[in-house]
């Protein structure tokens, strides 16, 4: 394909890592990105620009397991892309009677090619018809005219008669006169039938013109000639009197050398117009040319094809291309001109390289009255540049206005609230006068130059529209980046809330039965889903799904399972906390300027903070049930404490258990100074501790939380601080502890 020949090495070597990237999985724009500037030695705007650029062409479709150079690799597709070629306008019946394809295969093929702009799809009647890429649209109708059998009849009729009026036309075999009339309308209507009026008779004769534009495409049909029966012979009164008047179809002979084309340039504006001419230089009618423009990167275009549909022998035609430079420096425009020959043969011809030499004048500033600007103006030729932008017009009026600051130029006039400034400078070399405008409207920053020589002001423009689109695309990407970061501690909190009211239903258990908890479940798990892929607390949350589908769903939580839930969303309560606060440092340090929006998330987040302290305080007191002082020497219980107010446990009994246990375990680590921090019976677990004169047992009815680890070295660490004397000088007496009552109060209730 044209658009696949007409590339440069940049996009070649792109493309063939796109190849092997979506060859494992589908392409991915980003890795991509990042792949090749891995792997090839451009620079990453080239690399940025090219990318764009393929994917602008659909030679390249994210998420698709293709690129453009392998779509026909397949069979299937290769002879459906044929078909359609040599029979433009092919309906998806036709496609699948022909090709002896099934409706999904044949439909998958079709959308694979338009995808690739391979073909291209449009409604005819009834039907959904294609064409090829590059067939020009101006034919279409005048194909379509032919679908029908009929249609096919009436018109090979008149090419065969060369001219003939509606007397002749009903002659022919099964059909009437109203569907004569019903067929020819649409040849009429896209112009490969005239009608001619003579002598009060309505004459009909194929257009030459749009003739030889469609007459490849009818080579099955003009076997059909011989075929053709007609009730009597032509007219001879009719032949004679028409035919003096006729532009008979001649036979092509073989061509050599159809065409030529001649280029050049010039400055127009701050771009550049390239010209091209093309001429017949045969005798014999060429169709369907594409003149293909191919600049380096160094050069925008919008449009790098451009089309002539017939050139008659000694015709010529120019077309132009607008060139936006987008750097200075100096590189070759290549180009070629594709055509068909009245065989159907496609040629080419090659547009000899035009070098360019964009340069970029040093300024140097110089002070001019406002006064005065118009009057330099009038001595000046203009030229002038769009930049299109999807930022604010504030922030797009501070850019443009530093990098027209940081060059070496005067500033004239500032105008914040019309958003248009004006600096005035000359140029180093020549010393020629430069005025340079800018303005903001409607989302496009317009960059206005008055130099002397057009030159100047076109390498100038370059220049500065390159800092500029960078700088538009680097701030838009880090406003994406704020709008991504923000919203992420935005959801972050959402499902913070919705954690906190299911810690709510599991406090308020018998109100909230098994249902409602799996139902606010699957909202959360949604949720995050969406919002912290990845995150443990989805595989989490999909357990408890599963344990709780076991349950009525009319049924309360069990007081194990209510505490089991609440252990858990103490722990998703902290990482959604933890993700927020990150993503909001991260938002801190990148956009320090943004002092409102900082000032709005980090309220959100102090205030999960103090929610993530009450809950945990909540667990703690619902779980605590005893804690116990142990002497390290005697291995006497010196205090306890119960915090379920219930029967007295016998303190003696269960230090003597844990000094036994703490004993075990040092046997079994061959006598390693090992201490034991965890034991679990049941639904029970106990958390133990060290100090320096005690151990200290903190019997739970639940998971512990490290807000219970922190107050139990708190506790131990000014427990033995507040009775150091008693410790060091113990002699049994463990009613010198009792005032401890007040310690355990103040640490954990």
């Amino acid at each position: 394909m044209d658009d696949l020949k007409n590339i440069n090495q940049i996009a070649i070597d792109i493309l063939k890592i796109a190849e092997d990237l979506s060859n494992k999985k589908p392409l991915n724009v980003d890795m991509l990105y990042r792949t090749a500037i891995k792997k090839l030695n451009y620079p990453d705007i080239e690399i940025n620009k090219t990318i764009y650029d393929l994917l602008l062409k659909k030679i390249i479709i994210p998420e698709k397991k293709l690129v453009r150079t392998q779509v026909l690799k397949n069979e299937k597709r290769q002879s459906i892309f044929d078909l359609i070629r040599k029979c433009p306008g092919s309906h998806l019946r036709e496609i699948r009677e022909t090709l002896n394809l099934n409706p999904h295969v044949a439909q998958a093929h079709l959308k694979m090619l338009e995808n690739f702009n391979f073909i291209y799809r449009r409604k005819h009647l009834k039907y959904i018809v294609f064409f090829p890429f590059d067939f020009i649209k101006k034919n279409e109708d005048a194909i379509l005219s032919l679908k029908n059998d009929k249609a096919e009849q009436i018109f090979l009729r008149i090419l065969q008669e060369q001219v003939i009026d509606m007397i002749r036309l009903k002659e022919l075999e099964g059909i009437e006169q109203k569907l004569i009339n019903y067929h020819l309308d649409p040849m009429v209507a896209s112009g490969l039938i005239s009608k001619v009026d003579k002598d009060g008779k309505t004459l009909y004769q194929v257009n030459q013109d749009k003739y030889l534009m469609i007459e490849r495409y009818l080579e099955i049909k003009l076997e059909k000639i011989e075929g053709i029966k007609s009730e009597k012979p032509a007219s001879a009164d009719l032949m004679q009197s028409g035919s003096s008047d006729l532009l008979k179809p001649q036979v092509p002979q073989e061509p050599k050398d159809l065409v030529q084309i001649k280029r050049e340039y010039d400055f127009v504006g701050g771009e550049i117009r390239f010209k091209c001419a093309v001429q017949n230089i045969s005798n014999t009618v060429v169709t369907d040319i594409n003149v293909t423009l191919i600049p380096t990167s160094q050069y925008e275009v919008t449009e790098r094809v451009k089309a002539v549909e017939i050139l008659k022998p000694g015709e010529s035609r120019g077309v132009d291309f607008n060139l936006v430079p987008l750097t200075c420096g100096k590189s070759k425009v290549f180009g070629s001109a594709t055509y068909m020959d009245p065989f159907g043969n496609p040629h080419t011809v090659t547009l000899q390289p035009k070098e360019i030499w964009i340069k970029c004048p040093l300024v140097i500033p110089k002070t001019t009255d406002l006064a005065e600007i118009d009057k330099i103006k009038k001595q000046l030729q203009k030229g002038e540049a769009k930049i299109h932008f999807e930022i604010s017009q504030d922030s797009a009026f501070t850019i443009v206005y530093d990098q027209i600051s940081a060059l070496d130029l005067s500033e004239i006039d500032i105008d914040a609230d019309n958003l248009s400034t004006i600096h005035s400078g000359m140029a180093k070399v020549t010393n020629d006068n430069m005025i340079i405008e800018s303005k903001i409207t409607n989302n496009i920053a317009v960059l206005t130059v008055w130099t002397r020589d057009m030159k100047q002001a076109t390498g100038f423009l370059a220049y500065i529209k390159n800092l500029i689109k960078m700088t538009f695309e680097l701030h838009k990407r880090m406003e994406g980046k704020i709008e991504k970061i923000s919203q992420t501690i935005l959801d972050t909190d959402d499902i913070f809330n919705r954690f906190a009211t299911l810690f709510q239903y599991c406090e308020e258990k018998d109100n909230w039965k098994v249902g409602d908890i799996i139902l606010l479940l699957n909202e959360i798990k949604v949720k995050v889903e969406r919002s912290v892929p990845g995150s443990s607390i989805i595989e989490k949350i999909m357990d408890w799904n599963e344990n709780l589908q076991a349950l009525r769903v009319g049924d309360s939580l069990s007081n194990q399972n209510q505490m089991d839930l609440e252990h858990n969303i103490i722990n998703w309560l902290s990482e959604t906390n933890r993700v927020g606060c990150n993503q909001l440092e991260i938002y801190r340090q990148s956009f320090p300027e943004k002092k409102d929006q900082i000032k709005n998330l980090c309220e959100l987040t102090e205030k999960e903070d103090v929610f993530v302290q009450k809950i945990h305080h909540i667990y703690a007191i619902n779980i605590l049930q005893y804690l116990m002082i142990i002497n390290r020497k005697s291995g006497l219980a010196i205090f306890q404490y119960d915090f379920t107010k219930g029967d007295e446990i016998d303190g003696d009994l269960i230090s003597g258990f844990l000094t036994a246990i703490q004993d075990f375990g040092k046997e079994i680590s061959r006598g390693e100074d090992t201490s034991m921090k965890k034991l679990a019976y049941k639904n029970f677990q106990i958390e133990l501790d060290d100090g320096e004169f005690t151990k200290i047992a903190l019997i739970l009815k639940g998971k512990p939380i490290k807000y219970l680890n922190k107050k139990l070295k708190t506790f131990i660490r000014e427990f033995e601080t507040t009775f150091k004397t008693e410790l060091q000088n113990f002699n049994g007496d463990v009613a010198v502890f009792d005032p401890a009552v007040d310690l355990v109060t103040k640490t954990f209730q």
